[in-house]
Order: structure tokens, then C-alpha cells, then sequence
């Protein structure tokens, strides 16, 4: 029996949740803006911000994604949810102007908009049965939802709808009138031969024609006043047209909750992954790698090709594939290197990473063997803020405090340039404490720093670098190497203009 795209069962559905504070350190919040933006109307927001902790809807999830990957069904997935995804909110709304108090005048046009909903949604089901038959399922979701859809195709209350819908539109096509607006009246009567003057507005205008392949039409929104007539030109029609309009008025009691609930819901929730695919498309086009993460347990992690979907964005040709892989014993990755070398960015990647996973979505690289995490925890560098009179130490010091008491062994943890404000003494002593804390709470952290004992700290501890070219430049690749003690300092020197050569000159002007 299918009950949802998203969760295979009632039981497996979880609570929905708000924006996580780690995915503006991720910078998933700009990444799932953009996303939503195309997809605001579902209001699937909150599905991108809940993570999941039931590896098996995670494969539920991935599955329904493989099959996507067919463009013959995502083609029909696409044109479905186009035409219903929004027709649950439709028909809600029409049911509920049916029964406003004083809406009376107004009923046969609400009764003639769930007329073009039913054959809408009548004629995307009957389309959905025909074109899915040969299409090549693997997904769970996928292979429950097209039995589900043979069976209600076939049941008498969806096949009397259909006849209905069919005879009501065949007796509204042959109504013809005629409408005279002179002053302020409307006058409506039954269409009775007189000459149309299309033809002639046509030929009287073709002169100005001018072949173009601009789309010069605009969606005009309707106003009060537009409903009013609107309403009262339906109003004249059914008193012309008695019988017809009888023939709608009891079609919308008899059907008027024909929608069903799950149809609905799927072509609403399967945009969940539609906007996915959207989002990743000029990536993939560019070439750049996704894949479906392996859900492993005790920490292990192996990852081919990550990159910064974010960043990929913006840098699509520039963006730099690196390889992560952890040993047995090791769960804590530090990472040194000379400033603006790809740390913090390698970092984000392994988060992004982590959490897409627990979405169920496909992730940046060409393969990966995560472990299921409870939540990202991140500690990033921030500005000094007055109201807290607090030094940058103080608050660091609180934060990573409140890091403390979130985090399980489940967690991870990307703390960024901590302790940078300090002397390096109390630097090393106050990052001894730290590093302590993750090796006994056998959390999954990523520490980036510039405290080279911290690479060496226990054997749990994998220690990063990255690298530079023979000329010192950035490359931004991340590579498991030991500290190798310089600071880097005099690159940083030349790209600021600051060596000594640079301010004599300076000064002598």
C-alpha cells in the first residue's frame, strides 16, 4: 500500500523541522534558498531542514531518486505534479467558499472552477495510468504508487467521475452566446447566427502585425471588480441555460471531494526531489560528480571527489575535487595549512555532505561511505559584539560550551579557527582541553587550526594539510600530511603588497 514519496510508511513519517543554525556555517541556507525559491509554492521547506535518523528511509528516499534519473519518468513525474501538485490547496479552498456564509451568488463559478479541476485531474491520472505501464521501476515509492494508481483507475467511483466529467464538458462545449456590454449593463443571450466580427477585427489591425519571437502577454491577477462581472455573466448564463447548469450543480454535490488525499499529496511531495534535480542541474551539466551515500557504521568514512556544492555555484569551472578516508581508530580530522588554501571549504564540503545524506539526497563526489550523524554542530569564527561586552576569547569560550552540551557521540562537530585570539601558550593548553574532550566523547569532529600540536594530538587524530604549488600558490587541494611548521607568513606578505621591498617604497613617496 503507498502512503507517501517521502516516508514508506505512517510509522516511518517524522515531525517536521525548523532551519537547523548549522546551515548558515554550511552555507546551505543560501544553497536551499535558491532552491525554494522555484518550488515555494509546495512549501516543502521544511522537509530540506529534517533530518532523518532511519537509515532505511534515507534508502527509500535515494531510490526514488535513481528512478528519476530516467528522463522518460521524469518527464512524467514533471508533467503530473505540474498540473495537480496544487490542487489538494485548490480544491480545499473552493470547498471552503462553498460554504461562506453569502457566497450563494457566486456558486455556479465555484461550481465551474471544480468542474476544470476534475477534468484536470481526471484526465492527469488517466494520462499518469497509461504512460507509467512499461516505465522501468526499481524504487520502492515508485513500484507501491503505480499499483496504487492501476487500482484507483479502475475503481467505479474514479470511472463514474470520469463519465461525468466527460458528459458535463461535452454539454458546456455547445454553449454559444452572446454578451453586449452598452454603459454600465451586461447583456447576456443564447448565440443566435449573428455575424462575428473577428475576422474583420483581424484584417483591420494586420497592417501593425509585426512577426516577433518575444511573448509580449501578461498574466493579469483578477480584482474584486473583474469577479463581479464574472459572476454575474455565469449568473445570466444559467438562467439561459437551465438544464446545464442544473446538470453542474449536481455534479459538485455528488463529487465534490473527488480529489484523493494520497495522489494529491504525492504530486505535491514529489517536487521534494524535482526541485533537488533542478538545483543540481548546471553542476551535472558542468560535469562536476553526485552520488548515493553508503550509510556505515563506527565512524568510517570514505569519500572520492567532495567539492562545496555552494561554492560550485558560483565557480563551476574552478571548483577542486578532493578525497577524504579515515582509519579505523581515527574520528578527529585537523586541519593545517597557510590561510585562504581551501581549509575551511574542505571542511563545509564534509558537512554538506553529512547532512544532505540524512535527507536522502544525493551528495557531491563520486562515492561516499558516511556514517549516520544526529545533527551538525559548527563553531565558526564570528565578529565581537558589543551588547555581550565579552572579549572573542570569552565568547568562543561560551559557545564551544554550549557545543558541549549538544553534542552525542553521534554528532558532527566542525569547529573552525578556535582560539585565535589568545596567546599560543593558552592557545595550545586551551586546544589540548578541547581535543580531549572529542577523543573521550568519540564524536566525528573536524578542527581547523593553526596550532600545529593539535595534528598530533592522540592516534585518533588524521592530520590534514593543504598544499601549495613550487611557487606557492594555492591549489586547494587537502592532503593527510603532518604539520611542516611554516606559517606561511611571507606569502601572505607579497599578496597584500606588505614585504619590505613594498612599504620602502611606499614610504619613500
Amino acid at each position: 500500500m503507498f502512503y507517501s514519496i517521502l516516508f514508506e510508511s505512517k510509522e516511518k513519517e517524522v515531525p517536521l523541522q525548523d532551519a537547523p543554525s548549522a546551515l548558515y556555517d554550511l552555507h546551505l541556507d543560501r544553497y536551499f534558498t535558491n532552491l525554494l525559491k522555484e518550488i515555494e509554492k509546495y512549501e516543502l521547506d521544511k522537509h530540506y531542514y529534517t533530518m532523518l535518523s532511519d537509515v532505511d528511509t534515507i534508502y527509500y528516499r535515494q531510490e526514488i531518486l535513481k528512478d528519476l534519473e530516467n528522463e522518460e519518468v521524469l518527464k512524467e513525474i514533471k508533467d503530473f505534479s505540474f498540473k495537480t501538485g496544487l490542487l489538494k490547496k485548490t480544491m480545499d479552498n473552493l470547498r471552503s467558499i462553498l460554504k461562506t456564509k453569502g457566497a450563494k451568488d457566486s456558486n455556479y463559478l465555484t461550481y465551474g472552477l471544480i468542474l476544470e479541476a476534475a477534468k484536470t485531474y481526471t484526465e492527469a491520472i488517466l494520462e499518469l495510468t497509461k504512460n507509467w505501464e512499461n516505465l522501468p521501476f526499481k524504487s520502492r515509492g515508485f513500484i507501491a504508487l503505480k499499483e496504487y494508481l492501476k487500482e484507483y483507475s479502475l475503481k467505479n467511483d474514479f470511472k463514474e467521475l470520469v463519465h461525468d466529467v466527460n458528459e458535463l464538458r461535452e454539454a458546456f462545449d455547445n454553449i454559444h452566446y452572446t454578451m453586449e456590454i452598452k454603459g454600465g449593463q451586461l447583456k447576456v443571450s443564447k448565440y443566435a447566427g449573428e455575424e462575428s466580427l473577428t475576422d474583420e477585427i483581424n484584417d483591420l489591425f494586420s497592417r501593425f502585425y509585426v512577426e516577433s519571437n518575444r511573448n509580449y502577454a501578461q498574466k493579469l491577477t483578477k480584482g474584486l471588480f473583474e469577479r463581479r462581472i464574472e459572476v454575474s455573466l455565469v449568473n445570466c448564463l444559467a438562467k439561459i441555460y437551465k438544464d446545464e447548469y442544473k446538470l453542474l450543480e449536481t455534479f459538485c454535490k455528488k463529487h465534490q471531494n473527488f480529489d484523493d488525499d494520497i495522489l494529491l499529496r504525492f504530486s505535491k511531495e514529489v517536487q521534494f526531489y524535482l526541485g533537488w534535480i533542478e538545483s543540481l542541474k548546471y553542476m551535472v551539466e558542468d560535469g562536476l560528480p553526485f552520488c548515493y551515500p553508503e550509510i556505515i557504521p563506527n565512524k568510517q568514512i570514505e569519500i572520492d571527489n567532495l567539492f562545496d556544492i555552494a561554492l560550485a555555484t558560483n565557480k563551476l569551472s574552478k571548483t577542486v575535487l578532493n578525497d577524504i578516508k579515515l582509519k579505523k581508530k581515527e574520528h578527529i580530522l585537523v586541519i593545517t595549512g597557510p590561510n585562504q588554501g581551501g581549509k575551511t571549504t574542505f571542511s563545509r564540503a564534509i558537512g554538506q555532505i553529512h547532512y544532505l545524506a540524512t535527507l536522502g539526497l544525493s551528495v557531491p563526489g563520486t562515492k561516499a561511505k558516511i556514517s549516520l550523524i544526529d545533527g551538525v554542530l559548527t563553531h565558526f569564527e564570528k565578529e565581537e559584539t558589543i551588547e555581550t561586552l565579552n572579549g572573542k576569547l570569552m565568547d568562543e569560550l561560551e559557545r564551544l560550551q554550549v557545543l558541549r552540551k549538544q553534542a552525542t557521540k553521534n554528532s558532527l562537530l566542525i569547529i573552525n579557527e578556535i582560539f585565535a585570539s589568545t596567546t599560543s601558550d593558552d592557545a595550545k593548553e586551551l586546544g589540548g582541553l578541547m581535543m580531549k574532550w572529542l577523543s573521550d566523547l568519540g564524536v566525528f569532529a573536524i578542527v581547523v587550526t593553526f596550532l600545529d600540536e593539535l595534528a598530533t594530538f592522540n592516534p585518533e587524530v588524521l592530520s590534514l594539510m593543504t598544499t601549495v604549488d613550487e611557487n606557492h600558490n594555492r591549489i586547494y587541494k587537502i592532503i593527510p600530511k603532518l604539520p611542516d611548521g611554516n606559517a606561511y607568513a611571507s606569502d601572505i606578505q607579497e599578496k597584500y603588497n606588505l614585504t619590505l621591498p613594498d612599504l620602502e617604497r611606499r614610504l619613500a613617496k
